[in-house]
C-alpha cells in the first residue's frame, strides 16, 4: 500500500508516457496509402515509379476514371487520393464530391496538366491541395507532405 501511494521517482517514465511514445512510433512506421487517379496510364505509371522508393508511401491502387475512382476509394479507403482534374466522364471534381461522401477522411489532391495555369479554388470542392502534372514537382510536393 505504501508503494502505491508513493510519488513516482524523479526521471521515472510513467506508463501512459510509454504508451504515447509507442503510439508515436507506430504512426511514424505507418505508411500513407495513396490512390492514383488519372486517365493516362503513362502518368499513373510514372507517379507510381517515382513514389515506390519512399517507405512512408504505399500506392494501394490506380483508377483510370472518375467513376472507377469512386468504387476504388470506397473499397480501399486510402489516406490520400491524387485526382486528375480533367478526365472524360464525370471528371475529378464530381468524383471528389462523391468520394468525400463515402470516405470523408480521404485527403484529395487535385492534379492539373497545365503547369502555368492557376488552379481553381480547390477548398470549395473538398480538395486539400493541388499540384501540377510535372513529375519532379509532384514528387517534391508529396515528400514534403510525409
Amino acid at each position: 500500500n505504501l508503494l502505491l501511494n508513493r510519488p513516482p521517482m524523479k526521471g521515472a517514465v510513467q506508463p501512459c508516457h510509454c504508451r504515447l511514445i509507442a503510439e508515436q512510433e507506430l504512426r511514424m512506421e505507418q505508411q500513407t496509402s495513396i490512390l492514383l487517379v488519372d486517365d493516362h496510364a503513362l502518368v499513373r505509371t510514372g507517379i507510381r515509379r517515382l513514389l515506390e522508393d519512399s517507405k512512408q508511401i504505399n500506392i494501394v491502387g490506380e483508377a483510370e476514371s472518375g467513376e472507377s475512382s469512386i468504387s476504388m476509394a470506397a473499397e480501399l479507403k486510402p489516406d490520400v487520393i491524387l485526382m486528375d482534374v480533367n478526365m472524360p466522364g464525370i471528371g475529378g471534381i464530381e468524383a471528389t464530391r462523391r468520394i468525400l461522401r463515402i470516405v470523408p477522411t480521404a485527403k484529395i489532391i487535385a492534379v492539373n496538366t497545365d503547369a502555368e495555369a492557376p488552379i481553381f479554388s480547390v477548398a470549395h470542392y473538398g480538395i486539400v491541395g493541388d499540384m501540377k502534372k510535372v513529375l519532379p514537382m509532384m514528387v517534391k510536393a508529396l515528400r514534403e507532405r510525409e
